[in-house]
């Protein structure tokens, strides 16, 4: 079972991203706040974080960028309102490794957080040969 971390202001949203995850098996935590995400994300050790955009505290590619610099490894699923090309391009730029818009369907988000649990735990595999 992974731990994956929900940063979403919207509660519907988040409660359907946490819903529908549970769905799978993990184990959900879920933060409104970009800079108690972060807090999360570092402290409680996570495997996989779902990302949105739009937050207050640190705004989501902030959250991303700060990420990046210290736990490269961890998967980020950027999942997000913004449907254009150059916040794809940003995104993708700052190190997320999968960008779905909203509305999204829950069958492209399980995908998309299975597969970034998959390539990381490939990954681990090959670190630890």
């Amino acid at each position: 079972m992974s731990r994956i971390l929900i940063v979403e202001d919207e509660p519907h949203i988040a409660s359907l991203v946490a819903k529908a995850l549970r769905l799978d098996g993990h184990d959900v935590v879920l933060s409104e706040d970009g800079e108690v995400g972060l807090f999360i994300a570092v402290a409680d050790g996570v495997d996989c974080v779902v990302l949105d955009l739009g937050l207050p505290g640190l705004p989501g590619v902030m959250l991303l960028g700060v990420l990046r610099e210290d736990h490269r490894e961890l998967p980020v699923v950027v999942l997000t309102g913004y449907d254009d090309p150059e916040h794809r391009a940003e995104c993708l730029a700052a190190g997320a490794n999968a960008f779905l818009t909203k509305p999204f369907t829950v069958t492209s988000l399980r995908s998309a957080v299975r597969e970034q649990l998959a390539v990381a735990g490939a990954a681990g595999q090959r670190d630890d040969r």
